[in-house]
């Protein structure tokens, strides 16, 4: 068959499977891996990467699924190897400017525009901000608080809203001990979720501007007395043996089912135990109605700020050979309507205002409470580079057990802050 300007069909067939193979080779692939489990949120997520692709369609984005742990493990060897996705996820801290020093991450400092900044929160948007260059996009907060058993403290005759002070906190301790009651759960064996004490302790005794001093090698560093009397407090309370038989065995899935099956009544951990209390219980449903919260109480005596939050600050960082397509996609995910729909899934964003826009009333509780902080404080666990946190979450395990006192604690601690440098 010929066509009227003299074309043959298998010449036309020809012209088609060239244009079509010319439009392939165009394709960009953006390859971005994430470590969401959360089903809800990977439905948005993927939602917002179709759409992205129906607006560009010379664009393809990849997602990968890895777990948590094993994205830890697999990313140091995947960014050397040049086989790194172009997309992919960080806690900030000192890991990120370790990835900064090693020459692995893009710079997007110049794709950040007045508006999309206008889009984050500037202190949000400073936990990805390495030497005044701009690696990563932050999307999720949380927030680290008491998850309390209401049937519990009424019980012991605890009142949650009385709970103001660390001695406040003592008394409720001993006073739940009195009635034959489990004080804490805490998953000893995986270190993070004890060195939210130690955090939280810090946060209201030294403040985050002491903490940041220290990090740059300023003053005492943390053989300052305010880290000194953190440790203090924190063995206080170890020394009243208010955790589960067998803590420091115990992982943080376990200690949370524990806390969901009504076996202790508090239990320090960030927002995302409310569905992990539940999901690692016995019958699935965790505490129900006698569900609490209450915020880590205030310091006699300590930092005049305020009471700061601590939790996370996480976000999308870049490869080095990303593409402009792979940053102009995070701005598109990055949007207020997106940041606003993943956080109806259950991951709320350091988006100002965000608290307005969600129905969920402990949502709503988390951004406001975030928002509303005077700082809020990344986890101490990777404020520092690698080695530093391994030794951090030994350290306070260590001065909990008496194995180390608190002036060693602080000292350790310092001496592994310096072996770093």
């Amino acid at each position: 068959m010929v066509f009227k300007n003299g074309t043959s069909l298998l010449a036309a067939a020809s012209m088609v499977a060239l244009m079509a193979s010319s439009q392939a080779a165009a394709q960009t692939i953006v390859d971005w891996v994430y470590i969401e489990a959360n089903p809800d949120a990977v439905a948005v997520m993927e939602s917002i990467a179709r759409a992205y692709e129906a607006e560009h369609p010379d664009v393809e984005i990849r997602m990968q699924y890895l777990e948590n742990e094993a994205f830890k493990a697999k990313l140091p060897t995947m960014l050397q190897s040049g086989d790194a996705p172009d997309i992919f996820y960080s806690w900030g801290g000192g890991v990120l400017a370790e990835q900064v020093r090693g020459g692995v991450l893009r710079s997007i400092t110049e794709k950040v525009d007045a508006e999309w900044q206008s889009w984050i929160a500037p202190s949000a948007l400073s936990a990805f901000t390495v030497d005044d260059d701009i690696y990563g996009v932050p999307v999720a907060t949380s927030l680290v608080g008491f998850f309390y058993n209401k049937a519990m403290f009424e019980q012991a005759g605890v009142d949650a809203e009385a709970i103001q002070t660390w001695s406040d906190l003592m008394s409720a301790v001993d006073a739940l001990k009195a009635a034959g009651l489990t004080p804490l759960t805490v998953g000893g064996q995986e270190g993070w979720p004890q060195h939210f004490y130690f955090s939280y302790l810090s946060a209201r005794i030294a403040g985050h501007e002491k903490l940041h001093a220290a990090l740059r090698g300023e003053g005492e560093g943390f053989t300052d007395p305010a880290f000194v009397e953190a440790f203090t407090k924190l063995k206080e309370l170890a020394d009243k043996e208010p955790f589960q038989d067998g803590w420091l065995a115990s992982g943080a899935s376990q200690s949370q089912g524990n806390f969901g099956n009504g076996k202790a009544a508090m239990m320090l951990q960030g927002n995302w135990a409310r569905s992990g209390q539940a999901n690692n219980s016995e019958d699935g449903k965790g505490l129900g109605d006698d569900l609490g919260w209450m915020p880590f109480p205030a310091v006699e005596g300590g930092h005049e700020g305020g009471l700061e939050t601590l939790g996370g600050i996480n976000g999308w960082i870049f490869d080095k050979n990303a593409s402009d397509e792979a940053v102009d996609f995070m701005r598109f995910y990055s949007q207020p309507e997106n940041l606003t729909e993943m956080a109806r899934a259950g991951v709320i964003a350091p988006m100002p205002g965000i608290a307005n826009q969600l129905d969920d009333p402990w949502q709503a509780m988390v951004a406001t409470a975030i928002e509303g902080s005077a700082h809020h404080q990344n986890f101490f666990n990777v404020m520092f580079a690698e080695e530093v946190n391994r030794e951090l979450l030994d350290i306070v395990t260590g001065v909990m057990t008496g194995d180390l006192t608190p002036e060693d604690g602080a000292q350790a601690l310092q001496d592994a802050w310096e072996f770093s440098q």
